[in-house]
């Protein structure tokens, strides 16, 4: 479910639709590190990255430190192993 998520806001993002597909990701993001979904994390941060990039103006305050924190360890993690 939570990978059907990422790929909803990715088909939201190639129409435009931002904002949607943003709340899509941010879906994904939690669930995947409420679940220990390790390796889909750095998906989503790079998705969530790059829509930060080329629209600042949306919502991203539910990126707080902890969950960066989470996601980072992750990604780490995965590299590693």
């Amino acid at each position: 479910m939570l990978c059907n998520s990422h790929h909803i806001g990715n088909c939201y993002a190639d129409f435009g639709h931002f904002e949607k597909s943003l709340s899509y990701y941010q879906e994904a993001l939690e669930g995947f590190v409420r679940y220990g979904q390790q390796q889909f994390i750095g998906n989503s941060l790079c998705e969530i990255g790059r829509l930060r990039v080329t629209n600042p103006d949306l919502d991203y305050s539910f990126l707080t430190e902890d969950l960066l924190l989470e996601g980072l360890h992750d990604i780490q993690y995965e590299i590693s192993a």
